[in-house]
């Protein structure tokens, strides 16, 4: 199967319903699912945020604080919003700096569809969101196909100047 020819995809995906209809089909003791209940085009995205507020390590985001955020995000910002995995990750490492982070998911959801392109918008606005409220200079949103980073220019320039000075 071609990962690039819808029609081939299409085809797979039929063939699969099919195949695991007739697993379903097959009498068994209280089994729970019975049927397919929806089929959609998968899209998914993540992105690890840092656990520190900015450089400093005294400082830190709790994993409530951070879903805290997201929901209200959700609520104030985001009507049609997506559904958010956030699990705490181990550790971010880059040469001699290790900080714990949080992987902060979405995947589409059949219950809820919706396009790529509404899945990434949310996570680009999300992400600028939580970077101007906890202090995060990067954040790079991760998809199958591109890592597209967000810096906070104000937070960046003025460690720039800290630096310097």
């Amino acid at each position: 199967m071609s990962k690039t020819n819808p029609k081939e995809r299409l085809e797979f995906l039929e063939k699969e319903v099919a195949r695991l209809g007739k697993l379903l089909e097959k009498p068994k003791e209280k089994a729970l699912f019975r049927k397919i209940g929806k089929v959609v085009d998968t899209h998914w995205c993540y992105f690890l945020i840092g656990s520190n507020r900015g450089y400093d390590t005294s400082t830190f985001i709790t994993q409530k604080e951070l879903q805290d955020h997201i929901a209200n995000f959700q609520k104030k910002y985001w009507k049609e919003s997506c559904s958010v995995n956030v699990a705490p990750n181990n550790v971010i490492v880059f040469q001699d700096y290790k900080e714990m982070c949080y992987k902060v998911e979405v995947i589409n959801y059949p219950r809820f569809p919706k396009e790529e392109r509404d899945i990434y918008e949310f996570m680009l606005t999300l992400m600028e969101y939580l970077a101007t409220n906890l202090e995060q200079q990067r954040i790079t949103l991760v998809t199958s196909t591109k890592s597209i980073m967000l810096e906070n220019t104000r937070l960046v320039d003025e460690l720039a100047i800290k630096d310097k000075g």
